[in-house]
């Protein structure tokens, strides 16, 4: 099954979720997985049924006074201080659970300019989709927040090397990046793995090491 046939089979199996109104939906999965792009995806064939709507909660990151507090490359910093879990319900998850005239702030937290500024609220239709993308999204400060949750499953090999394609401008080459992944965040990662079993929890299970042909498998060990 190519890509484009994988991805309509799992909007509707989200437009199938879609009984109570807003629906969240949250992309889990580790960096590089290509979780921002499954949801860009899944927003444009959504929005032909449902208005649909995508933000990220990177935008709810710490500040880098706080993220790296515990050193750079401290594996462990990476989970636990890189996002502002509060501000995230605060500012997107309680007003999207409103009775009346849901809204949610797109933007909270900006990383190039390491400042919080808050936008003007969005207002969000009662019948609507919220892809929300990010890593670590089933660690214990956000359980039972979405209604749907898809993990995008790929081998730490080839997040590795879309994280070199990905960043290699951003950053002070090849070395530091697998540097930082070896140091940072491939432990953070198998921490949250080892803590919160996002795979068995997850909805379903979206194998995305290849990008032409994605497996989608429905999981049923969270129904069980």
């Amino acid at each position: 099954m190519n890509r484009s046939d994988t991805l309509d089979k799992l909007s509707n199996c989200i437009l199938q979720n879609c009984e109570q109104t807003p629906l969240l939906v949250g992309v889990d999965g580790v960096d590089g997985s290509g979780k921002s792009m499954l949801a860009s995806e899944l927003k444009n064939r959504l929005d032909d049924s449902i208005p649909t709507f995508s933000l990220s909660i990177d935008s709810y990151h710490h500040p880098k006074a706080t993220r790296y507090k515990r050193g750079r490359s401290s594996p462990t910093g990476f989970y636990l201080d890189s996002y502002d879990y509060d501000a995230f319900m605060q500012h997107v998850i309680n007003p999207l659970r409103k009775k009346e005239a849901p809204h949610c702030f797109p933007e909270y937290f900006s990383l190039g300019a390491d400042r919080y500024s808050l936008l003007e609220p969005k207002m969000v239709p009662m019948n609507s989709v919220i892809l929300i993308d990010g890593i670590f999204l089933q660690r214990k400060e956000l359980r039972g927040v979405f209604d749907f949750v898809i993990f995008v499953e790929v081998d730490f090999d080839i997040t590795l090397s879309r994280m070199l394609m990905r960043d290699n401008e951003t950053v002070d080459g090849d070395k530091e990046i697998t540097e930082m992944f070896n140091l940072r965040y491939r432990p953070a990662q198998e921490m949250y793995f080892d803590e919160c079993s996002p795979l068995k929890h997850a909805d379903v299970i979206l194998d995305n090491n290849d990008l032409d042909c994605p497996l989608l498998h429905l999981n049923y060990a969270n129904k069980i």
